[in-house]
């Protein structure tokens, strides 16, 4: 019908409602999340990040997401656990990965740690293509 049309309109409508229609469901407060943050409303989603994370502290998606936008937000220190979590909890896609790795090499350079950002910098160039 049209109505239901309209809730796949985009990700953030989409996983709006599967979140709003099922319990308790973590990927779908990631998934939404992840929405939020690439359309640029963090505060937003970090909000699902943290329902995601409440009900399953390792969801890969939240992690990243919770870490990207500490990262982006200037909140170093809080980034460096949700990307260990994630790269703890990831099943090995290598972009997000070699995305999370680099994002830590980066985050130790700002915070003045070389030894730990060449570390992650290094682990990165080694992922297997």
């Amino acid at each position: 019908t049209y109505r239901q049309a309209s809730y796949w309109a985009d990700n953030a409508m989409l996983w709006s409602h599967t979140a709003r229609v099922t319990h308790r469901n973590w990927f779908a407060e990631g998934q939404l999340g992840v929405a939020l943050l690439n359309k640029g409303e963090g505060e937003q989603a970090v909000q699902h990040f943290a329902k995601a994370l409440a009900i399953n502290p390792t969801s890969p998606d939240a992690n990243l997401g919770m870490a990207l936008y500490q990262h982006q937000s200037g909140h170093l220190q809080e980034s460096i656990g949700y990307y260990e979590r994630f790269l703890a909890a990831s099943d090995g896609e290598r972009e997000m990965v070699y995305r999370a790795l680099v994002n830590l090499g980066h985050v130790y350079r700002r915070l003045g740690d070389e030894e730990r950002s060449r570390k992650y910098f290094e682990e990165a160039a080694r992922l297997p293509e």
